[in-house]
């Protein structure tokens, strides 16, 4: 039962944390809004990411000034004398708040 319970519910943990976001203040003013996601990020998640951090730095309304470039980078995970490779995706745009 309790396999039945994990497996039930591994799909929806992993989902949770496929996609993490943050933002910086640039010199001009605008905002720096970054997200890093896993395979399990889905395009809807992303953008929902993208839109909660860039309402938080501005808090409320934004314009997308820039679309940056994205990035895919491996990185290495080292644990219990064992190591994971992954590809982490990696999506940046500069926004200006409308406040």
């Amino acid at each position: 039962m309790k396999k039945l319970i994990t497996v039930s519910l591994l799909p929806f943990l992993l989902l949770g944390c496929s996609a993490v976001g943050g933002y910086k203040k640039l010199d001009d003013g605008s905002f720096l809004v970054t997200v890093h996601s896993n395979d399990f990020a889905s395009r809807e998640g992303i953008k929902e990411e993208f839109d909660d951090e860039s309402k938080e730095a501005c808090k409320g309304s934004y314009t997308l000034k820039k679309q940056l470039p994205s990035e895919v980078k491996k990185m290495t995970t080292y644990a219990n004398g064992y190591t994971t490779t992954t590809n982490v995706f990696m999506k940046k745009q500069i926004i200006e708040c409308n406040n």
